[in-house]
């Protein structure tokens, strides 16, 4: 099958965290094998720099040109000849050339290294004087509103953190992929699960409880329940919810309450829940401050499924929590997948298990995007 070639665009290489994170994704997809070749891309000025940090630089392809313009004149060639390029550094001019030239921006990757949050706080904890920190503030507040306008014109984005993630895609309105290099993860693949027994089960017994309300995005789980049939495990479903009969009638009308391998089972709201003999918590919330079923479940020692909205969800390294992307079915039924997979095998990556699901969706656009029809 033929491939697309990637550009790693750096127009200033430094001695720095961010460089060494370069290189570590350039090493890991070049394993892949995801595109044809990869090549640095880069300007004169920092020619010897990016030889002398990369090893074995004589079998890496660069390009470098002697000045800015040259270099952006050659990045929307790559750009309409429908190769992709990861930004790394300084994405506003090539955003801003791309569009006043009309060139789509759909094979551009922009790579955000620091968090919008600290950005935007910037200015919060700096000592200055009154009128001084006042201007500076609004100009800060002025220069990221600009800059997220210019981003919401590229629909790929990459970050290294999970409330990264979501802070770029709320201001951005657009798709971000966290990305974890397999280096800081690879001490933790196949460690066994400390909260569960290791006893073989051939039913995997789930539950949701929450009121019937849209912010608990029963359609996810609407859309999940088919997916989660396909897998073609033995799995109960217990469904406890403050409208039973409207789940009921929902149900019905898709035809969900009638699959081979997945059993729903519809019980009234109960306000004292036994977790004990599930071996899944599924939690669907829109939003959440530090969900109550959440704590239930962790206190409980429970795997949990949950959508990347809260920040308990995010902090929370003492229980097996598997997160998903917010209001995506594929995205929850993926995590399913791994958290049933991971039981039956007692095969866990616990610390940084989300990193590793992330980078899953992140290696998946990579493939399709890279592939030339």
């Amino acid at each position: 099958m033929k491939r697309k070639d990637l550009y790693f665009w750096i127009d200033r290489f430094q001695i720095g965290g961010l460089e060494k994170s370069i290189i570590q994704l350039y090493d890991d997809l070049n394993k892949k094998e995801f595109f044809n070749k990869i090549i640095i891309f880069s300007l004169d000025t920092s020619g010897n720099s990016i030889k002398n940090y990369f090893e074995s630089s004589d079998k890496i392809i660069f390009k470098f040109h002697k000045n800015y313009f040259l270099a952006y004149l050659n990045l929307l060639k790559i750009l309409r000849s429908g190769n992709i390029v990861f930004s790394f550094k300084n994405h506003i001019p090539l955003i801003l050339i791309s569009f006043l030239t009309k060139t789509k921006l759909n094979n551009l990757f922009i790579r955000h290294s620091n968090s919008i949050l600290s950005t935007s706080c910037l200015l919060r904890y700096k000592k200055n004087k009154l009128f001084f920190f006042y201007t500076l503030f609004f100009r800060q507040r002025l220069r990221l509103l600009i800059q997220n306008i210019l981003y919401s014109l590229v629909p790929n984005h990459i970050c290294n953190s999970l409330e990264n993630l979501l802070l770029i895609e709320l201001f951005t309105m657009r798709k971000v992929y966290c990305y974890t290099n397999p280096c800081y993860l690879e001490d933790d693949l196949g460690k066994k699960n400390s909260l569960l027994k290791s006893e073989k089960k051939s039913n995997y017994k789930a539950i949701w409880f929450a009121r019937y309300s849209y912010v608990k995005d029963i359609k996810v789980l609407f859309e999940s329940v088919k997916k989660i049939d396909s897998l073609n495990k033995k799995i109960k479903l217990d469904i406890y919810t403050s409208n039973k009969e409207l789940m009921r009638k929902n149900l019905i009308k898709e035809n969900y309450l009638n699959f081979k391998n997945l059993k729903i089972n519809l019980f009234n709201w109960k306000k004292d829940l036994d977790l004990s003999n599930y071996d899944l918590i599924l939690i669907t919330s829109l939003h959440e401050g530090l969900s109550n079923s959440f704590m239930e479940a962790v206190i409980k020692k429970k795997n949990i499924i949950a959508p990347l909205t809260s920040s308990g969800f995010l902090e929370n390294i003492s229980s097996n929590v598997y997160l998903y992307r917010p209001g995506s079915s594929d995205s929850f039924v993926f995590t399913f997948k791994q958290a049933l997979f991971d039981f039956l095998n007692e095969n866990y990556n616990n610390d940084r298990k989300n990193q590793y699901l992330f980078n899953q969706e992140f290696y998946q656009k990579l493939y399709h995007l890279g592939k030339i029809n």
